[in-house]
């Protein structure tokens, strides 16, 4: 990954401190504005994926919704995770499916508080996710163990964890 795009986890880390929730909800607006420019920048699909993800995490519980969801945002992640199951470069293989589990939920649980447009793009990613993805069992403490190596909060993976199962509840009955 690119030293811009390390440098903004490193900011991210940092944004979790901040006691000022005016000061905070501003820094966090230009950070999801960078790395939405950084996703629109990189060449590296397993950047641009992360980029997004943080794009997703960070908007989720904020007043910024208006940075993520979209369509086409999900179409992106979409594409960039099957990209991202090609590569099979020693380490970087599971890496890249540990980094796509994070992702995938971040961005469907966020899009759910869309309209219906996003709600089926974004059940569409699960099921997709769901079906294809070797490293998942429809095993919840899998997926979580995988996304706490990433940016996440208890609100955040209480919610994630309520979509997971309904969405393999889903495709259960399906």
């Amino acid at each position: 990954m690119s030293v811009e795009v390390l440098l903004l986890l490193k900011e991210q880390l940092r944004l979790q401190h901040y006691h000022d929730m005016a000061e905070f909800a501003e820094r966090q607006t230009e950070w999801i504005k960078h790395a939405r420019a950084l996703a629109n920048w990189s060449n590296n699909p397993v950047e641009e994926l992360a980029c997004l993800g943080m794009v997703a995490f960070l908007s989720w519980g904020t007043a910024q919704l208006k940075f993520f969801p979209e369509a086409s945002l999900l179409n992106r992640v979409k594409s960039l995770g099957r990209q991202t199951q090609s590569f099979d470069i020693a380490g970087l293989f599971i890496c890249c499916r540990k980094l796509r589990a994070w992702v995938v939920l971040a961005t469907a649980e966020n899009a759910i508080t869309g309209g219906a447009t996003l709600k089926r793009h974004a059940y569409e990613l699960m099921m997709e996710f769901l079906y294809g993805e070797p490293l998942i069992d429809n095993d919840w403490d899998t997926v979580e163990a995988l996304v706490k190596r990433f940016l996440w909060n208890q609100k955040t993976l209480a919610a994630w964890k309520r979509y997971w199962m309904s969405c393999c509840e889903n495709a259960r009955e399906g």
